[in-house]
């Protein structure tokens, strides 16, 4: 009966379209009775509610929100999201990763421009600043560090950058070269002496607990500002259910993947967190959470992708991710947040992934158990 009804509805809107003319069958046809019409997309994940009302792939370019969208900021426009990374000065943010290949071709970005990179997605990272300067030229330099903590030094090409003693305490004598950074830390501030051997063609000296993307210098140090991807909510999403999939890697401990907030305390993560594991949570508008999935999913590895498919409704939460580990909970949790906007590939400044997000997806319902543990393989 029910093919029947569907080929009875799609004969109906054949009829519409030849009813309205040759020339403007197409203008005639709504948005949904194309979709009904000509089908969804294969690449749309299917379950048993149905397919997401929100799907990005960043990283094979495709833009689901009322149809295909086609490019990020199409779909951004539709949603009135919005993407931000205030750079200053503009173009020095690239994609160049402390990772790549010795003399692997970059590209720079203006100042919020994403940095969408084929086959590996949406590039979301911490602010960072640049200490060394000339990056693309790197020559022999004294720098100055004016604050204590963890720092990273990485190169990409032929030769080395070795370090010694200026007048911080920290300095060490690491040397640097493509694929192996060098770790130090900064007990009380001072200079640093950075020795160039050969002929690399990208140095970076930051703060930071893991090496981040390339940050372009001239004669000062620069600062990349944080990606910052966010949506108000619409008529798209469900405050009293719903599901999220993403596939996403990271290169630090402490990391958001999915984030929603905007009433009093509200929050629903999807997170990497420093104990090393992903971690899912609801936490209701007062402050209470409702759902932590705690050190029960898969512990991760830096710079490896994993899947994570996630499910809320009172009283009713699931969590499964790649790694072939789950949890669920049912009977307690019954008070969900009324979150305003959500953010992919972190919550702000500070819990930005530092990593890829390759895709997202979300339905406005409780997707089943079996077809959450299937969107993680």
């Amino acid at each position: 009966m029910r093919a029947f009804l569907y080929r009875c509805a799609v004969a109906g809107l054949i009829a519409t379209a030849v009813i309205a003319g040759a020339v403007g069958a197409a203008e005639a046809l709504t948005r949904t009775q194309r979709l009904l019409l000509f089908g969804l997309p294969s690449w749309l994940p299917r379950t048993g509610v149905g397919t997401p009302t929100l799907y990005v792939d960043f990283a094979n370019g495709r833009y689901w929100y009322q149809g295909n969208r086609g490019s990020l900021s199409a779909w951004l426009a539709a949603l009135g999201g919005t993407f931000t990374r205030a750079d200053s000065p503009s173009g020095i943010a690239t994609d160049l990763l402390p990772s790549a290949a010795a003399g692997a071709p970059y590209h720079t970005y203006a100042a919020n421009v994403p940095r969408l990179v084929a086959g590996s997605g949406y590039l979301a990272e911490q602010q960072r600043t640049n200490l060394f300067v000339n990056s693309t030229a790197p020559a022999t330099q004294t720098i100055n560090f004016t604050a204590t903590g963890g720092y990273y030094l990485w190169v990409n090409g032929s030769g080395s950058i070795a370090m010694s003693a200026g007048t911080a305490t920290g300095c060490g004598t690491g040397t640097a070269t493509n694929g192996s950074p060098v770790a130090f830390f900064i007990s009380a501030t001072g200079t640093c002496v950075f020795t160039v051997a050969g002929t690399p063609n990208f140095a970076q000296v930051e703060a930071g607990s893991a090496p981040s993307s390339g940050i372009v210098t001239t004669g000062a140090a620069a600062t990349r500002a944080a990606d910052l991807l966010q949506i108000p909510l619409g008529t798209w999403w469900n405050q009293s259910a719903g599901s999220v999939a993403t596939n996403a890697m990271t290169t630090l401990f402490s990391a958001n993947i999915f984030h929603a907030d905007g009433t009093g305390s509200s929050r629903i993560d999807m997170t990497f967190v420093t104990s090393g594991v992903i971690r899912d949570t609801v936490v209701a508008n007062s402050g209470t959470l409702q759902y932590d999935t705690g050190t029960n999913l898969t512990s991760f590895s830096r710079g490896s992708f994993y899947r994570n498919a996630f499910a809320w409704r009172a009283n009713d939460y699931a969590s499964y991710d790649s790694g072939g580990r789950s949890f669920l909970q049912t009977g307690s949790g019954a008070t969900l947040p009324t979150p305003t906007r959500i953010n992919i590939g972190g919550q702000g400044a500070a819990a930005t992934v530092t990593g890829f997000v390759a895709q997202f997806a979300y339905w406005p319902a409780r997707v089943p158990n079996a077809d959450l543990q299937r969107l993680t393989k």
